[in-house]
Parts: C-alpha cells; structure tokens; sequence
C-alpha cells in the first residue's frame, strides 16, 4: 500500500514538474493547406492538433492537455517509475532566431533546474517544417523527496507564414533511453499544415 502511495505521489510530483517547465505561449494561425503524413508505423494512431499531427504507438493515449498544452499525449506505465509524456505547443514566432530557439529553451530550463545537462542537438526533416531541430537535456529533480533524473527531447519547428511548435517528449532518464527507437519514431511522424 505504502509503494502504491509513493508511486502515485511522484507521478504527481512529476506532472506538476512538467506544467511548471511550460513555456508561454500565443495561439497559433488556422490551417490552410494540408500536407501529406510523414510516415506512420503500422497500427501507430494519429493524433491531431492546430496546425499538423504527431502519430504515437496504440498503447500511448491522448489525456488532458497540461497547462498550454495543444496537445498531451501519455505512454504506457513503465511499472516501476513514471510513464513518458509528450507535450505539443503551437505559437507564433517572436522574433527569436531559429538558431537560438534551443538555447532559450536549456536557458529556462536553468531558471527552475540550475544541473541542466544539454545534449546533442540537430537538425531534422518534417514534412511541412521550414526548419526544425531537436534536442536533449537531462537534469535532477526531487519528487515525493527522493531524486530522480529525468530526459526530456525537445523539438521546436517554423512552418507556415509565421507558426512556431515545440514538442517534448520527457521521463525518467533511463526510461526514456529504454524507449529511444519508438521517441525517435514519434518526432519523425510529426508533420504541419501551412498557415
């Protein structure tokens, strides 16, 4: 009963972590035009949201949108730590460089998490993105008083006339390198529709 207590109390900890490290936000503009899917792996479901879709496996569900989410999507429990979340954003640019959208994010999340560790970061090709990139960082966390690491990805594309999305995707560190190939899977199925 105690295990059951702490589990429950750290995914807690957990999400509120999560809506706490929300960037801020504008609405984005109304889809136009379609673009065609990116790939999607058999049986995987597409989830929609203003301005593209980002498909995930069947055992990952669409629940409640965190904050200023436009989107929240919650994998499968691990058993024995907290489940991966990705959250989906869309704004309009504001007149930070493409180039520099990366740092702003490893720069706030140093407001909240002074260990934040960045990782690799590159670029990536999604239909209907004029530029995107992708990266990593890792940093320590306190949750129902125990430490825990996590790992979060972080893609932030321009597509459209002026639309700006960012999607993570977080967890425990070790689960999230645990479930690499089905996150990188996840990036490259997200896809935009023009402004």
């Amino acid at each position: 009963m105690r295990s059951e207590e702490m589990t429950l109390r750290t995914r807690r900890a957990v999400l509120a972590v999560a809506t706490v490290l929300a960037l801020s936000c504008t609405g984005g503009g109304e889809a136009a035009t379609t673009t065609p899917a990116a790939s999607i792996p058999d049986g995987w479901e597409e989830h929609t949201f203003e301005g593209g879709a980002v498909a995930a496996p069947p055992d990952w569900s669409e629940v409640a949108p965190i904050d200023t989410d436009d989107l929240t999507l919650q994998g499968p429990d691990p058993g024995d730590g907290l489940p991966p979340i990705a959250r989906l954003q869309v704004t309009e640019r504001d007149g930070t460089p493409f180039d520099q959208l990366l740092q702003l994010v490893s720069a706030q999340l140093n407001l909240q998490f002074p260990d934040v560790e960045p990782g690799e970061s590159r670029s990536v090709e999604l239909p209907g993105a004029d530029q995107a990139q992708v990266g990593t960082f890792r940093y320590e966390t306190q949750a129902d008083g125990q430490p825990v690491t996590l790992e979060e990805r972080f893609v932030v594309a321009w597509y459209g006339d002026d639309g700006q999305a960012q999607m993570r995707i977080g967890g425990p560190a070790e689960h999230l390198t645990e479930e690499e190939p089905t996150i990188e899977q996840i990036i490259q199925t997200l896809r935009f529709d023009g402004d």
